[in-house]
């Protein structure tokens, strides 16, 4: 039996099956799942509990027909824990060579020039399907500037409320801020930020700005180098500059 298809597609109705299969059963054969080629050019997957049974099918393309029975947890488990997913913007998907490269790297496309719901979305049933996903908090990446001085987007904070999901916080960083081949990048990893640190216990559960800004500071000060008052004391400096000059205008 040898089939392609759509991963993702694959876990989600995997997950389905699953509900009904039991993790632990004194006949072993009610843990599997038994997935079977038909003549429409589709699987058909299939789990039973003695009590529950349900059947689904996935259009693919069968390249060599079949049937086989898997451990239903070992292989949900599989396909779960796959690479991590990012989003790319839709434009790169265009061109022949690179669009496929990127898809097969685990890319799928969103589009940056407005509110694309649908990338969200499929992003939260990602998560909640097991599979982790690599997000930049700007929405992309903003060469020859520190992260600090740039504004995160609320996407982020939109999947983070509706997914209740982990964040793990990552920082990249070489030297002036561009990526640039064979320069050496560092990477430093935060600790988890866990749902109720995040939206303080619930405090912020709607506020996807504070979130995302929240989430984006963690990752910003992980960098050795980061000063979080910076701007700040830049704008007092300037402010009592700027008093001093009139105070001496005055003066003379």
């Amino acid at each position: 039996m040898r089939i392609i298809c759509d991963t993702e597609k694959l876990t989600e109705v995997c997950l389905n099956v699953q509900r009904c299969i039991p993790n632990r059963s004194v006949m072993p054969h009610l843990e599997g799942i038994l997935i079977k080629t038909t003549e429409e050019g589709c699987i058909e997957l299939s789990g039973f509990d003695l009590d529950l049974g349900i059947v689904t099918t996935l259009p693919v393309r069968v390249e060599q027909p079949g049937a086989m029975v898997l451990n239903a947890k070992t292989f949900c488990d599989v396909l779960r824990h796959q690479q991590p997913r990012y989003m790319a913007k839709k434009e790169l998907f265009s061109k022949p060579v690179l669009g496929k490269v990127i898809k097969m790297l685990g890319a799928f496309p969103v589009d940056r020039s407005g509110r694309d719901a649908g990338a969200l979305i499929r992003s939260v049933r990602m998560i909640e399907n097991g599979c982790s996903i690599g997000v930049f908090p700007q929405g992309t990446r903003r060469p020859g500037i520190h992260p600090s001085k740039t504004e995160p987007r609320a996407g982020i904070g939109v999947i983070c409320e509706h997914s209740h999901v982990t964040v793990l916080p990552v920082f990249l960083k070489t030297r002036g801020y561009r990526m640039k081949f064979l320069r050496p990048v560092h990477v430093y990893v935060g600790k988890p930020i866990s749902y109720d640190e995040y939206t303080e216990k619930g405090r912020y559960a709607n506020d996807y700005r504070h979130i995302g800004r929240y989430i984006f500071s963690a990752i910003c000060s992980l960098d050795p180098d980061y000063a979080p008052d910076e701007d700040k004391v830049f704008e007092e400096e300037a402010e009592t500059t700027g008093a001093e000059k009139q105070d001496q205008t005055s003066a003379e």
